[in-house]
Formats: structure tokens, sequence, C-alpha cells
């Protein structure tokens, strides 16, 4: 499924913050026997889930694992610690982060 522009996902579970993201272009790949393999955003991505809010040029969230991969620039700012990297991967069943490279 390809979307284009302004597009936007909203996940709302009860009891916990909406998480959200933005981008200009959404492609969503289906798995052949059903679901979802991955999602990939592209072009000012913004991503918020509580007080975490990240931005990036690139997202790739894969339901399997609950990875969002954040690459071209990304930037991370939760509870007023800013971190920037090549890429930044966020663990969203846990909600661990992980940097690798220089920003």
């Amino acid at each position: 499924m390809h979307g284009a522009p302004d597009a936007r996902i909203v996940n709302s579970a009860p009891g916990q913050p909406d998480r959200s993201s933005t981008s200009q272009i959404l492609d969503v790949i289906f798995r052949p026997a059903g679901g979802i393999d991955s999602i990939v955003q592209q072009g000012n991505v913004a991503y918020a889930d509580g007080e975490r809010q990240a931005k990036a040029n690139r997202a790739r969230y894969t339901p399997s694992d609950q990875i969002l991969e954040l690459t071209g620039s990304p930037c991370i700012t939760d509870k007023g610690l800013t971190t920037t990297a090549r890429m930044v991967r966020l663990n969203r069943a846990t909600g661990d982060a992980d940097s690798r490279g220089r920003g």
C-alpha cells in the first residue's frame, strides 16, 4: 500500500498515550500469508510517543519485533535529552533506544 502526500499513522491503546508518526510518503509491505511485514515512511518523518519525540528523513517499523529504525539525520528527544546519530533504533515494546554513529 502506498500513501502520499502527508501520511499519518496513529496507534492507540487503552491507558497509554497515542503513538503517532507523520511523513510525506508511506509504504506498507504485507506478508504473503497475511499481516504487515514492514512500514516505511520517508520525507520529514516525525514520531511522537508520550514525552519521546523523534525526527528523521526515513523510518522503518517492523511489527514482528516492534523496532522503529530512524535514518537520515535522526534526532530524538526524550525527557529533555536530545540525541543525534547516523541511525537510531527504538524498541517500542521495551522503550529502549539505541543510537549508532555520529549525527
